[in-house]
């Protein structure tokens, strides 16, 4: 116990170091013109009035709240500590967000300036800090996954305008994807060579038939793709179906066996127009989450369809498992 007395603080110091040595980096950046520089002070004063305006009022709240939980600790013999805890929380907390604003204001302007140079600039400064921030607001005990949101200016109901693909994520996902192989005979020891979790044909139909779906991807090849056409409705709503446009169906079975178990992923616009996908896990490096971020994004906007006018990226958000969202600055992508 008195061990963890030292260890929490110590953490704390550390994180607060990181950020730190982040705030530094993200300043560092060029800010741009004298226009840009009186435009984002202009935000980081309007950011801070409102940030005064709000603590004031939560500062009553933590009062009121301490001195109520000193009462009750002193009634019922607990400790006073209690009151000076959730005090110490409320500070702490005050304080995250008065440096998130502050690094977000910052940013801002330098992800501006730097989409005018380069588009990998500008999302490497967007996604430094939610990459970092969406692993501090994870509250879940297991290794959450982190998703990217991305809601796009198009309409999926017109063909043209369905936007689909697969991308092959540098880091990976983090999961352990369990592999089904529907190949024929002589595929069968490539795809167990390369990593597929089950390999056949007729058997694994018949199971599937039956209800089974305990698997994330299902790989096959061209000619036994009539065999499948009967499994649509159980496949098609779980998003199992495999399809040539996102390479489970193929004749090279070991490579797009081992192309998904190396992070390939595959992703689809839905009929609200939004594009989700898994970019990683909370215990992942946040260099890792913004890296398979960016090339995620890098890969739907090359998927642009000519038919789609007006605004492409609508909006980004990350999330990690029972989070609440991080909005990303997408005026940059916002073509």
């Amino acid at each position: 116990m008195n061990d963890l007395l030292y260890l929490v603080p110590g953490s704390g110091l550390v994180a607060l170091l990181f950020v730190y040595l982040k705030n530094n980096w993200v300043a560092s950046k060029d800010v741009g013109s004298e226009k840009m520089e009186r435009i984002a002070k202009n935000i980081a004063d309007g950011a801070m009035a409102f940030l005064r305006a709000e603590y004031k009022i939560l500062s009553v709240f933590v009062l009121i709240t301490a001195v109520l939980l000193g009462f009750k600790g002193e009634s019922e013999g607990s400790s006073y500590l209690v009151a000076v805890s959730f005090v110490v929380g409320a500070l702490c907390s005050g304080l995250a967000g008065f440096i998130g604003m502050k690094v977000a204001t910052k940013a801002n302007v330098r992800t501006t300036n730097a989409a005018q140079e380069s588009l990998g600039k500008a999302l490497e400064i967007a996604f430094s800090e939610a990459s970092k921030l969406v692993k501090e607001i994870s509250t879940t005990k297991f290794d959450a996954s982190i998703d990217l949101y991305i809601r796009l200016g198009v309409d999926p109901k017109k063909a043209d305008q369905m936007v689909r693909g697969n991308v092959s994520l540098p880091h990976g996902t983090g999961k352990s994807l369990k592999v089904l192989a529907i190949c024929s005979p002589d595929k069968e020891d490539e795809a167990k060579k390369a990593g597929a979790d089950y390999v056949g044909l007729d058997e694994y139909i018949k199971k599937i038939e039956g209800g089974w779906t305990d698997i994330d991807v299902i790989i096959t090849m061209p000619p036994l793709m009539a065999k499948l056409g009967k499994l649509g409705k159980v496949l098609g709503p779980r998003g199992l179906k495999p399809n040539p446009k996102s390479g489970t169906v193929t004749n090279d079975i070991g490579k797009a066996i081992k192309d998904v178990k190396k992070g390939k992923i595959d992703f689809k616009v839905d009929k609200t127009g939004i594009i989700h996908a898994s970019v990683g896990k909370v215990s992942f490096d946040p260099k890792k989450i913004q890296e398979n971020a960016m090339e995620l994004l890098n890969t739907v906007q090359k998927l642009k369809p000519s038919s789609s006018k007006g605004v492409y990226f609508k909006s980004v958000n990350l999330s990690s498992t029972m989070s609440s969202s991080i909005k990303i600055d997408s005026s940059i992508l916002m073509s």
